[in-house]
């Protein structure tokens, strides 16, 4: 008798927007920006938005955007 496995999907952690907020230390506002100029790769359910957080520290190790670099576009 031969045993079958099942193929085990890779192991991948979603974030909620505010889960993600809180590792980043960046509002959902600066968040949701990203992911609508395609900077940050998300998931749609719905109405629900889910961040693969490896694509998250992708994200944040690309481009410098730590908060103390983050701007107000109307700031000097």
């Amino acid at each position: 008798m031969t045993t079958q496995t099942t193929p085990t999907a890779p192991d991948r952690r979603y974030l909620t927007l505010a889960e993600a907020g809180e590792i980043t230390r960046l509002s959902t506002r600066t968040l949701r920006r990203a992911i609508a100029a395609a900077e940050l790769r998300a998931h749609h359910v719905r109405r629900l938005v889910r961040i693969e957080a490896a694509d998250l520290y992708r994200w944040l190790e690309d481009g410098d955007k730590s908060p103390s670099t983050l701007r107000h576009p109307h700031a000097a």
